[in-house]
């Protein structure tokens, strides 16, 4: 299994506020967005209240109700073809598009509005745990253009996918190719690892290659301490 821990070049930080980042938090409802902000706030500081999110100088957190996209019905993607019926059975669709669900648009445009500025380099997934937030956020995140990293709270499901992967790859002779934020995830699951700076590959090899104070220090500009945990090569950088 390859993993391409993909790497978002930043300006140094010269001490202007205008440079400054923030990461997107969407819950699945505005109560867990609320529910996110007070458990941040003791160690991000406090939160101003908006009318569709909440925002302070590192993230910002709104939040969906339910699902505000869904797949659009074929009729509508092709309506050259007419009215369905058994008779033009099977008619499966060039690709399948996405629509927003009419009762939560204006929602849906608030949350998307958030997705796009220029200053959010990060969507972290907060919807409820288990295959329908995670649906109701990649929905979400596909309508929003699906160009910006993403990460999730929740650890269960991200782990029970990695394994899924690695059982594919290994019971079917597969090799998967799978593009990471998360070095740790590329550590622990990956045989590969091809490392991108500035849209062109910085370093290429095993974990065991690749997974080097010195080897992270050029990658990130930071200094990261690596632990064996397990026979797994760790990376700690907070």
């Amino acid at each position: 299994m390859y993993a391409c821990e993909k790497r978002i070049v930043e300006a140094p930080f010269n001490g202007e506020t205008h440079n400054m980042t923030k990461t997107l938090v969407i819950a699945e409802k505005p109560s867990v967005a609320q529910d996110i902000v007070r458990a941040l706030t003791p160690v991000a500081g406090k939160f101003d209240k908006h009318e569709d999110h909440f925002e302070n100088d590192r993230y910002v957190v709104t939040s969906a109700v339910g699902h505000l996209v869904e797949i659009q019905a074929p009729e509508e993607f092709d309506v050259k073809r007419g009215k369905w019926s058994f008779a033009h059975l099977p008619v499966i669709p060039p690709y399948f598009d996405l629509k927003p669900v009419d009762k939560t648009k204006s929602r849906l445009s608030a949350v998307v509005r958030q997705a796009k500025r220029k200053d959010v380099t990060q969507l972290i997934n907060a919807c409820d745990a288990g295959r329908e937030g995670e649906l109701i956020f990649r929905l979400i995140e596909q309508y929003a253009g699906g160009s910006k990293p993403l990460n999730n709270l929740d650890m269960r499901h991200a782990v029970d996918m990695m394994g899924l992967l690695r059982r594919t790859s290994r019971e079917l002779g597969k090799t998967v190719i799978l593009v990471l934020h998360d070095i740790n995830f590329a550590s622990c699951y990956a045989d590969r690892i091809v490392a991108m700076r500035g849209g062109k590959v910085a370093y290429h090899g095993t974990p065991l290659e690749l997974i080097q104070p010195e080897v992270l220090r050029d990658l990130y500009q930071l200094d990261i301490r690596v632990h064996e945990v397990d026979g797994q090569r760790i990376c700690v950088y907070y």
